[in-house]
């Protein structure tokens, strides 16, 4: 196996992944900004916190993002259930 390709691949999905994070976070502080909030969070994750997790691409992100909000939903319901 060519190791140098495939550590150039893993490179580029980490490039890809944080570009994805940032425009994200940008996206959603323009939206706040464009709605007059006072108050908003970004995410402050990064591809080294992510690649943690076993998480490398955007496509693994975005299955790991939508498990755990279905996961916060599930909670709040349980909460909100009592």
């Amino acid at each position: 196996m060519n190791t140098t390709s495939k550590s150039l691949t893993w490179e580029f999905d980490q490039i890809v992944l944080n570009n994805y994070l940032a425009n994200q976070n940008a996206a959603a502080e323009a939206r706040c900004k464009a709605e007059g909030t006072d108050w908003y969070v970004i995410n402050a994750l990064t591809a080294y916190d992510l690649a943690r997790m076993g998480v490398y691409t955007v496509e693994q992100y975005k299955l790991w993002a939508s498990y755990n909000d279905a996961l916060e939903a599930e909670k709040e319901d349980r909460k909100n259930s009592y």
